[in-house]
């Protein structure tokens, strides 16, 4: 990775930002790279909301203006500020979804076909609030029952 970007730079600048905000930041044009390439860094992220232009006689990028973005404000928060809440994912899963791989898990297995029967019946006329506590109950006892469950979630997770 390139030497010039420095996280620690990076998050002083966008402390300073903070400052700032709603305000431009005063910016510093130095003739120094660092500066200039950190905070377009951070504008490519969206961190920084910045404005650039090509100097004349040395084609050096500068910076006319620059201040922190509200994802900047919520990466400086410890919590992940409103975006942690706002960026919340609900899944769900209807009970007819439930209902068919709970029957396709009972079908697959080696029981006895009266066994398989009774089963999928029950399971056909199983009222939500049934579905919904047979699902949390398969789900922790899928998961206890991974050997390698912690390096599986990793392998799922960094995906």
């Amino acid at each position: 990775m390139s030497t010039f970007l420095d996280r620690g730079y990076q998050r002083e600048l966008l402390l300073e930002m903070a400052e700032n905000y709603p305000e431009n930041h005063h910016v510093r044009n130095d003739g120094g790279d660092r500066y200039a390439k950190n905070v377009y860094y951070l504008h490519e992220h969206g961190l920084a909301e910045a404005k650039f232009y090509t100097e004349l006689g040395t084609g050096k990028v500068q910076i006319s203006r620059c201040k922190i973005t509200a994802r900047g404000l919520d990466f400086l928060q410890d919590d992940g500020g409103l975006s942690s809440i706002l960026n919340v994912v609900t899944v769900k899963l209807h009970d007819d979804t439930i209902r068919q791989l709970l029957i396709d898990r009972v079908e697959a297995s080696s029981e006895d076909p009266t066994v398989k029967g009774r089963l999928i019946e029950a399971i056909k006329t199983a009222p939500a609030e049934t579905l919904k506590s047979v699902t949390q109950k398969a789900l922790e006892a899928g998961v206890q029952s991974l050997p390698n469950a912690v390096q599986l979630l990793q392998g799922w997770l960094s995906a």
